[in-house]
């Protein structure tokens, strides 16, 4: 089960609730219109089309909200009059919501009058009391992950050298994403990772190319590869990238796209077709530095800790934000980096420059990330030709930076509520009540989702994981219509399908020929 495979069974599974959802829309909506006229072999498809772009995780997101908020306003009653919305908050709020799962249901009406172009929904996004029940009286302590520290950086350094094969792989990885400041998911979906050598043959820079990443729809990298770019010589002398590829050819592990940056190993020892998950690889982490995979209260380390380590050095030293914004793959706004991306080619090579001058000032003990401002530089007199060695004052330079930025009627409760952690956008606009009439229409006309049947001649398989029907001919043991071999986690007995079970498109398709 590759990435790309667990991408597009997450798409099909929300797109089908989006479509339960989008039935029980009052009939005059653009969207409702629109799926009415379309043939039922289409519906799908204008869906996908209408939320081009967006992540499947956001779909799932956002539609558990707006399932909840139909199943309290009936079939027909969304979108809801502003009196309506602010009515149901408090409902809500009465029952214990905390003002985080208000702003979730917030986020989805914005995300509906958007994207579905819900014009009714206006008035709700701009009303000052509706937005006021998704705050809370005293803001909550944000709850970041911690940068590692350098004595742990020293620790995976170390296990890569001396650990065990899948030990020293994964620390490889984990330091590929801490000196490439990336994401996580991000590097688990390079495409390609190319190995900068200098004359005389020493790995001095990884470089992997992903298409697949959170900012691939700002101007900046639209239609690029993001370069997640990492120095190999970090807080400690030894080239550990060199190491860690020789890590991998012990184990038979090839670079992306015959493997995965870090693959997830099976039981027998192998490597998995799959990526290892954030949750799994934050794990990980925690038992190689702690020995424990569990959490420590005063100290949250996570997979996210490796994006926020270089970041958190170059802060420490004093790099402008503007080279910040560059390492950290930021387009910055108004910054002017759309136009630096466009025509410098290079436009990591300074920022990369000043990178590793911290790290040589961290190896030679000049700088201390990890010490309290007064104690962080051991020389005053010393000075950086890329960066100075010292906290930015009050008359350094600033750079502005804008814009960070089944058989029976459905049951519209999402199984599994998520609370939203971003606020909503405001828009102002005019909005109309949906009339007693048309909601006592809608609720004559409740329609009936059924799970998907296979066509005459064949049968489902499931994917026992993530539960993804294939199709195959009733004699056929081995291969699926898409070429995929029939593998120990598929099943075509006491499965599990809903209205909302995605359908290999593949096999589909090839069932119609």
């Amino acid at each position: 089960m590759t990435w790309q495979e667990e991408r597009e069974s997450l798409l099909q599974g929300a797109l089908k609730r989006w479509l339960v959802v989008c039935s029980h829309f009052h009939a005059k909506t653009v969207i409702r219109r629109q799926i009415d006229w379309a043939p039922d072999e289409q519906k799908l498809t204008l869906l996908a089309d209408v939320f081009r772009g967006r992540a499947p995780a956001t779909l799932l997101k956002r539609v558990g909200a707006v399932e909840k908020l139909c199943h309290h306003f009936g079939p027909g009653g969304f979108p809801a009059s502003e009196q309506s919305v602010y009515d149901f908050f408090n409902l809500e709020r009465g029952l214990g919501a905390p003002p985080s799962k208000l702003k979730g249901f917030m986020e989805a009406i914005n995300f509906c009058h958007h994207v579905l172009s819900m014009d009714e929904l206006a008035c709700v996004i701009s009303s000052r009391r509706c937005m006021g029940t998704t705050t809370a009286d005293v803001p909550a302590i944000i709850s970041q992950a911690e940068p590692l520290k350098v004595d742990e950086l020293r620790i995976l350094h170390a296990k890569l050298i001396h650990g065990e094969p899948w030990d020293k792989v994964f620390s490889g990885a984990i330091l590929f994403a801490t000196y490439a400041r990336s994401r996580w998911a991000d590097l688990m979906h390079v495409d390609n990772i190319v190995v900068d050598r200098d004359e005389e043959m020493v790995v001095r820079f990884l470089e992997g190319h992903t298409s697949t990443h959170k900012t691939m729809r700002s101007s900046a990298f639209k239609h690029r590869f993001l370069p997640l770019t990492a120095p190999c010589i970090g807080v400690t002398s030894e080239c550990w990238a060199s190491i860690w590829l020789d890590s991998r050819a012990q184990l038979d592990l090839g670079l992306p796209p015959k493997h995965v940056v870090m693959p997830a190993p099976d039981s027998s020892g192998g490597p998995c077709a799959r990526p290892l998950s954030s949750n799994e690889a934050s794990q990980w982490l925690r038992q190689v530095l702690t020995g424990t995979k569990d959490v420590v209260k005063e100290r949250k380390v996570s997979i996210h800790s490796c994006r926020a380590t270089c970041l958190s050095f170059c802060a420490k030293y004093g790099l402008d934000p503007l080279t910040r914004l560059q390492l950290g793959y930021h387009t910055g706004g108004d910054s002017g980096l759309r136009m630096v991306h466009t025509y410098s080619r290079d436009a990591l090579a300074e920022p990369l420059s000043k990178l590793m001058q911290v790290l040589s000032d961290i190896r030679n003990l000049k700088f201390r990330p990890d010490c309290t401002r007064s104690g962080r530089f051991t020389t005053s007199s010393e000075t950086s030709a890329s960066a100075p060695t010292r906290p930015m004052s009050v008359d350094d330079k600033v750079v502005e930076v804008g814009g960070m930025g089944p058989a029976e009627l459905v049951d519209l409760v999402s199984e599994k509520e998520e609370d939203a952690n971003t606020s909503a956008e405001d828009a102002s606009s005019s909005s109309d009540d949906s009339s007693a009439e048309d909601f006592q229409e809608e609720r004559k006309q409740e329609r009936i989702f059924l799970p998907p049947v296979p066509p005459d001649g064949f049968i489902f398989w499931q994917h026992s994981k993530l539960k993804t029907l294939h199709l195959a001919p009733l004699d056929h043991r081995r291969v699926f219509l898409c070429n995929r071999m029939i593998g120990q986690f598929h099943v075509n007995s006491n499965m599990s399908i809903r209205y909302d079970t995605p359908v290999c498109r593949v096999c589909l398709n090839a069932s119609k020929r």
